[in-house]
């Protein structure tokens, strides 16, 4: 177990956006006599001052982590304290939640800077920046939380931030109809997660990940298969992976820099985040992780696939995002969680890059997302043109660019791994190669060839493009943090900078790089292939059109294997028909005839009771004595017992 430093840091980093929200929710709008009559400038800079304050604080944590051997450990309040059972706000900065902080403040206050012109000619975007820096709260408390309670309420404060995220403008029905559909998909996992902290307390009476990581051991794999499941379940919800990933795509339908934090650094990543916590129960249950692997490299394809035949920009990056989760998901499924950590973080960088470049393009063409309506759009928007071109060499793993390195890294422990398979390894390249091809596509459809429509964008303001430049040099150059070994020693680099900051907390993958199948060096060679050969494809594919040469596999994909359609046949309105079979039962039959019985019954019992009240004593007097008669009985029976 690591030591534990007392520091004040972790909570600064906790308290800062939080005070942000409070400003902009709060105080600010007391002070305008109403939310509408707030400056979007003045709400702008206070939230993303009050996330790069945070981002300062956890940089300082994390250089004070480099020099000191543990964790930074705050205690803010205890919540519940009994002789058996305790817990509390426990604040514990160890090296994987100081990652998780640095990428929730650093990119966030980029995603806020942008906020700030993007949503310039909103009515009162007070509420706005209040539920981002609401948002990014919530995400901190589930990474720096020490236990499954604290980081539960986080799960559910990011929950219910991007229902009012997806909801802003909630004027529009569709975009109401997301929200919910995203609160609610996230319910159906969130129950997992309750029964899984519920049987962990009741077996160990502990939810602390220290407590827990001293008394969880082999002999208790039947019970722990069961508790990971449930927490899989949970991760499928938030983390969008098969079968729960169908809210992901609709959440689009709120402003775009809410899809770039909800997408690349924060909520969709605190799955990928809860197994590299609990990664010392997850490896007790081979089963479960093997299960893992294949649902994740299966979410990483139909992802893949439907991406192809999207025409809606934010669509295609959406379901982008999903298949990116999937390569998540089969590293950790495989048990290398230092891969999966460090695509989360290149995921982050250059999944943000392409959302809030998508943002500047919509930006530019007046609200527009249909890419059959764009392109040409190069010369219009030189800079959001060149950093997103950028994000799309990173997401496609051209060398030497981000996800280059992490990606490759997966598809080598997807095979080198003693859970890993050819299948596996598979089905990752081909997902990789779908990557290319609607990657492709999409700059293809937005930036070259001609412009259709008679769109005519301009460039976005610096506030705007500021933050893409960033991340651009982000999507470029973080890779270099997890260099695979035989390219290092090539190049005469650091090799696996990442690992080795993560290993005294997550443990490193157990591979024998000798024994693998395919060399690190020969995966790498044929990902980049890959890639070269997904541009050719797309090249050739949507040289003139933009839908695929297969009109059925087109309609099939543009439907999105019609799985919502599934989804609503099933469950949705069996659950509807029930519920207004319900109402019509209860409103209909009982209630509204409830009172009509109430007046019916209270008439029949006032004409018999009228009859006792006829003014006989006799009568009054056998009252008298059945109720005195009544009274000793009790008493008796009431003294034996």
């Amino acid at each position: 177990m690591s030591e534990l430093v007392p520091s004040n840091l972790p909570l600064w980093i906790l308290l800062l956006p939080l005070c942000g929200f409070v400003f902009n929710g709060v105080i600010y709008p007391l002070l305008t006599r109403g939310v509408s009559k707030t400056n979007n400038t003045i709400s702008g800079l206070v939230a993303t001052l009050a996330m790069l304050a945070s981002f300062f604080f956890a940089f300082s944590a994390f250089r004070e982590l480099a020099a000191v051997p543990g964790a930074l450990h705050t205690t803010v309040y205890q919540w519940v304290a009994m002789s058996d059972f305790s817990v509390g706000l426990n604040l514990h900065l160890d090296r994987l939640s100081a990652i998780m902080a640095l990428i929730i403040t650093g990119i966030g206050s980029l995603i806020h800077l942008y906020s700030i012109g993007y949503m310039s000619h909103e009515k009162g975007a007070a509420r706005f920046f209040a539920y981002l820096n609401l948002f990014c709260f919530a995400m901190l408390i589930l990474v720096l939380s020490d236990n499954l309670l604290f980081v539960f309420f986080g799960w559910e404060g990011v929950g219910l931030c991007s229902y009012l995220l997806i909801s802003y403008w909630y004027g529009e029905s569709a975009n109401a109809d997301a929200a919910r559909k995203a609160f609610l998909v996230n319910r159906i996992g969130d129950f997992g997660f309750v029964i899984a902290m519920c049987m962990l307390y009741a077996k160990f009476g502990t939810l602390t990940f220290t407590e827990l990581l001293e008394q969880i051991s082999p002999t208790q794999a039947g019970f722990l298969t069961g508790v990971a499941v449930l927490l899989f379940f949970a991760a499928t919800g938030k983390s969008a992976q098969f079968p729960l990933y169908v809210w992901l795509p609709d959440a689009m339908a709120g402003p775009t820099p809410v899809s770039a934090l909800i997408h690349a650094a924060t909520m969709v990543t605190a799955g990928v985040y809860l197994f590299a916590r609990m990664h010392f129960l997850f490896e007790l249950t081979p089963a479960v992780m093997t299960t893992v692997a294949w649902i994740g490299a299966f979410t990483a394809l139909i992802g893949g696939t439907i991406a192809l035949a999207q025409n809606d920009i934010k669509k295609v990056l959406a379901y982008s995002t999903v298949s990116q989760l999937g390569f998540m998901f089969l590293a950790t499924g495989v048990g290398a969680y230092h891969a999966a950590v460090f695509h989360l973080m290149t995921h982050a960088f250059f999944k943000a890059l392409l959302f809030l470049g998508a943002g500047s393009v919509i930006h530019a063409c007046d609200g527009e997302q249909d890419m059959r309506k764009m392109g040409g759009l190069r010369k219009a928007l030189p800079i959001t043109h060149a950093t997103m071109l950028i994000g799309s060499l990173a997401i496609m793993g051209i060398p030497l660019f981000s996800g280059f390195f992490s990606k490759d890294e997966i598809l080598f422990m997807a095979e080198a791994m003693p859970r890993g398979s050819m299948g596996l390894f598979t089905a990752g390249a081909v997902a990789a190669f779908l990557t290319a091809v609607y990657t492709f596509r999409l700059m293809h459809m937005t930036f070259w060839g001609q412009a259709r429509s008679g769109i005519h964008g301009h460039e976005s303001p610096w506030v705007m493009t500021v933050p893409l430049i960033i991340l651009a040099v982000l999507a470029t150059f973080g890779g270099f943090l997890g260099v695979p070994h035989e390219l290092a020693h090539t190049l005469g680099l650091p090799s696996h900078l990442i690992g080795e900051w993560l290993s005294p907390v997550v443990p490193a993958a157990a591979v024998d790089l000798h024994a693998a199948p395919m060399s690190e060096g020969f995966v790498s060679i044929l990902a980049i292939a890959l890639s070269v050969l997904g541009i050719t494809v797309g090249l050739v594919l949507f040289k003139r059109t933009f839908t695929l040469p297969i009109p059925s596999l087109g309609k099939l994909l543009e439907g999105k294997y019609y799985v919502d359609e599934l989804y609503n046949a099933v469950f949705v309105r069996p659950l509807y028909w029930i519920g207004d079979l319900i109402a019509r039962t209860l409103e209909g039959r009982l209630m509204q005839n409830l009172g009509n019985w109430m007046g019916v019954g209270s008439s029949w019992s006032g004409d018999r009771l009228r009859a006792l009240q006829g003014g006989d004593l006799q009568v009054f007097a056998l009252i008298l004595l059945a109720g005195l008669s009544l009274i000793v009985a009790i008493s008796l029976f009431w003294t034996n017992v």
